[in-house]
């Protein structure tokens, strides 16, 4: 809801923002404003306040998310490789039509008024985008209240674009404002510039790439102050507006400067970026390494994770544990060589190294004599260790064979303790959840589901009905339920939950009080499904979904109303003959786009005396014998014609008798559940539920 709200004002500041650009297109276009002093002050506020409600908009925008500072800082060249080509256009443009400078100036035609108005849209597309990238890069990273410097700087940089004017002939009497706000504002820029701290947080890759970047954007910068002095820039960017003019000029010109703040800042920290970046990537791989130790469930996970830090941590070229599980030993976590130049090393290096610690091997005479082929020269193999139990070793190899010194040799150690811990946490986690997870899991969802179904049909006149539960080893996420819906209708619900385990159990508990509200407020089964898809969008993941099939049963005419969402089609004999009850319809919560809604049908059909209803869940069907053959529908058709004249309840003890000899010599592996309805006018009786 809040998004949808959120896009809605977004609209509405785009469609303002649209408005008012219109309304400047049409006064620069259809109103004939130059010389006429008031006129012109109106077109420069109309300018003024559009950029600033322009800038505000993309702050509010553009940069929800925080993006990296070379993204931001690359993205000028696009920006100013924008404004060169709009330059290059506005020359080409101005030869091919022979439009001359002064054809801008005091009285230009449609065509020079467009070409102004096009022109300048891109000037001012830059230069806000420029702006608003800057200020991300100057709050970037600080630590203190900063504030007031920038704000000063955009105040300064505003006045001295609005004084701009003064800069012309025909004020050169005040022309001291405008040069007194642009040095202010260009040393403001400066000071501002120096506010780059996220510069030290950047990695040795990262640090050369912004390098050529704040060149090339220094050399982008003169080029483009070099064009702004060119007489059909002037001419096209002043006939528009002073402000935005002077405005691009000094964008420009805070780009130029921070660019040559970024280069010889960067420059400085190149020579200690090495360690830096090393360091940080020791202290916070170890840091993540200390939370996984008791997070990691999954072994192959685990040892995937320990091969990707081992990476970093050892400054190595590529790495691989050899492990010793069940008294052989076992080369996994492979990574940047092949398992069997791991394997041939791991033996090579078996009878050199001692059990515990960390030792430096020189491959040189095991690559001369057997595998020249090998790439690398040496290897660090630390042990792997835990509570005096050794697991195995964890190998770092390195192309050269420069050793490391002892504090390196101790962050492997460390790194190889926290492995082992990890690895037998693992293990230990493995082996427990395993004996008791079915155990507790089982336990509580089997008493979840039974407080879930009711434990007897309901009495009913005019009709029986019998229903059963039966619960598999592996608790699965069958439920039915009834409700009375008003004094003479009935509603009849039967679903199946995707998957097992507790989670399908907590969807039914909750799957449950959605009817239970639901059935208060509606009565069409096919409205139900819909609202009950509605609300699970915000309750199922994306891999699960549920089945099910909603009736309400009119008590007094026998009139059946039913919608069906994927789920086992209904079963009626009537007259001795088998129908299958199959209106259209998808899974609860396979879709909430209108697909669900649009698929979705309801059949209505009266029950004549004697007719039975069976409603059921795959568990019933799926019922396997020794030799895994299905029970299947044939077998539950059978058995529901043949003792069709029977009550519910002989026909429900019956069919679980077929199916109990049937899977006797298998486990029940999903649960079985199933109601059967039977319709009889004359029978007379109180609705009970």
């Amino acid at each position: 809801m809040q998004n949808s709200i959120n896009t809605i004002t977004e609209n509405k500041r785009f469609q303002f923002l649209l408005f008012f650009f219109a309304v400047i297109a049409i006064f620069q276009i259809f109103i004939p404003y130059k010389g006429i002093v008031f006129l012109e002050i109106i077109n420069e506020v109309l300018i003024l306040s559009f950029t600033a409600l322009f800038v505000l908009n993309l702050i509010l925008i553009e940069f929800k998310k925080k993006y990296h500072p070379l993204k931001i800082t690359s993205s000028f060249l696009a920006a100013f490789g924008l404004l060169l080509m709009s330059i290059i256009v506005l020359n080409i443009t101005m030869n091919v039509f022979g439009i001359s400078h002064s054809d801008f100036s005091p009285s230009p035609g449609l065509f020079e008024k467009i070409i102004i108005l096009l022109f300048n849209s891109v000037i001012f597309v830059v230069s806000v985008y420029v702006l608003v990238s800057l200020r991300e890069l100057f709050y970037l990273r600080t630590v203190k209240n900063i504030n007031t410097y920038y704000n000063a700087m955009i105040v300064f940089i505003v006045l001295a674009s609005v004084t701009s004017v003064f800069n012309e002939e025909a004020y050169k009497e005040y022309n001291f404002i405008y040069l007194a706000f642009t040095v202010n504002a260009i040393i403001l820029i400066f000071l501002n510039s120096l506010r780059i701290s996220w510069i030290a947080f950047l990695r040795v890759k990262q640090k050369r790439q912004l390098l050529l970047v704040s060149v090339i954007l220094v050399v982008l910068s003169i080029i483009i102050l070099i064009q702004t002095t060119d007489e059909n820039f002037q001419s096209a960017s002043k006939s528009f507006s002073y402000f935005l003019h002077n405005f691009n000029n000094l964008i420009i010109i805070n780009v130029m400067i921070y660019s040559f703040v970024i280069f010889f800042t960067t420059l400085f920290h190149l020579p200690t970026a090495e360690v830096f970046d090393k360091k940080s990537r020791e202290v916070s791989s170890m840091q993540y390494f200390s939370k996984l130790i008791n997070q990691a469930l999954d072994s192959k996970e685990l040892i995937h994770t320990i091969s990707d830090l081992g990476i970093e941590i050892g400054g190595s070229d590529a790495i691989f544990l050899n492990l010793d599980l069940d008294g052989d030993s076992k080369v996994i976590g492979v990574k940047n060589l092949s398992d069997s130049d791991a394997n041939k090393i791991a033996a090579y290096t078996n009878s050199l190294t001692p059990g515990f610690g960390v030792n430096y091997v020189v491959l040189k005479e095991f690559n001369n004599k057997q595998h020249p082929e090998n790439r690398f020269a040496s290897v660090y193999i630390a042990a792997l260790k835990s509570y005096a139990k050794l697991h195995g070793h964890l190998y770092f190899l390195k192309y050269s064979e420069i050793s490391l010194d002892e504090e390196d040799k101790k962050m492997l150690e460390t790194f190889a303790d926290y492995s082992a811990i990890a690895l037998e946490n693992s293990y230990l986690l493995r082996e427990s959840i395993e004996k008791e997870r079915l155990e507790k899991e089982l336990d509580v969802a089997r008493k979840m589901q039974m407080s879930i179904v009711p434990a007897e049909a309901p009495k009913l006149r005019n009709a029986e009905i019998s229903c059963s539960f039966i619960p598999a080893f592996e608790v699965g996420g069958d439920y039915y339920d009834f409700f009375t819906l008003s004094e003479n209708k009935l509603g009849i619900i039967i679903a199946d939950v995707s998957g097992k385990g507790i989670s399908a159990a907590f969807i039914m508990a909750e799957l449950r009080g959605i009817f239970e509200s639901l059935t208060k407020l509606k009565q069409e089964p096919k409205d139900i499904l819909i609202f009950v898809n509605q609300i699970l969008n915000r309750i199922l993941d994306r891999k699960s979904f549920i089945s099910a099939v909603f009736a309400v049963l009119d008590l007094e005419t026998g009139e059946l109303v039913l919608s069906r969402a994927g789920h086992c089609p209904p079963v009626l004999l009537s007259n001795g003959v088998i129908n299958l009850i199959r209106p259209e319809g998808i899974a609860l919560g396979m879709n909430y786009q209108g697909k669900f809604d649009g698929f979705l049908e309801e059949v209505k059909f009266t029950l004549k005396d004697d007719d039975l209803l069976f409603l059921y869940t795959d568990g019933v069907t799926e019922s396997k014998n020794s030799t895994l053959e299905d029970f299947g529908e044939n077998r539950l058709y059978e058995i529901i014609k043949n003792y069709g004249d029977c009550s519910p309840d002989e026909i429900t003890n019956k069919l679980i008798k077929e199916i109990t000899i049937f899977s006797e010599n298998n486990s029940q592996h999903d649960d079985i559940s199933f109601i059967i309805l039977k319709w009889n006018k004359n029978k007379t009786g109180e609705i009970n539920g």
